[in-house]
């Protein structure tokens, strides 16, 4: 992506409507519904696309064909900042997401936001919850927390590391469609995904100490 044509909340699609344009000149429409639980995504979603509309890099989410030509749903937004990037996940977006991406262009002393720890702290405390709650018991809300961070990852570039997120979101997905489901052929992709969870802590708690 290169730019933002224009973006605005449409009041009777109650949904963010925005003209993504790449560097082709090529056109496609973003589209994410207002919903009560996440509205903190939604206003964090228009006031990043609406201050920084040169700064769209990378959209993840579902796309479709629709009347009005190519739509995405997003499930994450990356904005390019100067050397940096930022990024804003609507469907997870916490209570200060609309104040820390219309920050993220700070003074120089400010602090730098950081997509790739932010992802990974996403990832721990994801499977985190996946722990206490269980694989038994997770839910389709459970599928689709894995599948936003699989596709988020996979706009941020990640390789290998992760392959483990992938496997466990395909499987958290086919357990929504199975009435019969093993969690044991899962536990060692979770086994995996805290020990690179692990790894990858203390390499950004090496690199802030640096």
């Amino acid at each position: 992506m290169a730019a933002v044509d224009a973006a605005a909340f449409i009041p009777h699609e109650q949904a963010v409507r925005a003209q993504l344009r790449d560097a082709d000149g090529d056109h496609l429409l973003l589209h994410h519904p207002y919903t009560s639980r996440g509205h903190h995504g939604v206003e964090a979603l228009l006031a990043a696309l609406q201050r920084h509309p040169n700064d769209v890099r990378f959209v993840a989410g579902h796309v479709t064909l629709s009347a009005h030509g190519p739509q995405i749903a997003p499930t994450a937004v990356v904005f390019q900042d100067g050397a940096t990037r930022f990024a804003v996940l609507p469907w997870i977006a916490p209570p200060d997401a609309e104040r820390e991406a219309i920050a993220a262009p700070a003074a120089e002393h400010a602090a730098t936001h950081d997509p790739l720890s932010e992802y990974w702290s996403r990832v721990q405390a994801a499977l985190g919850d996946l722990l206490v709650v269980g694989l038994q018991r997770a839910d389709s809300r459970t599928s689709q927390r894995w599948q936003e961070l699989a596709r988020f990852g996979g706009a941020l570039g990640f390789g290998r590391s992760l392959a483990a997120i992938e496997a466990l979101s395909a499987a958290l997905e086919r357990k929504t469609h199975t009435l019969q489901w093993e969690g044991a052929s899962v536990v060692p992709h979770v086994l995996a995904l805290a020990r690179i969870c692990l790894l990858i802590g203390d390499a950004l708690v090496e690199s802030g100490d640096s």
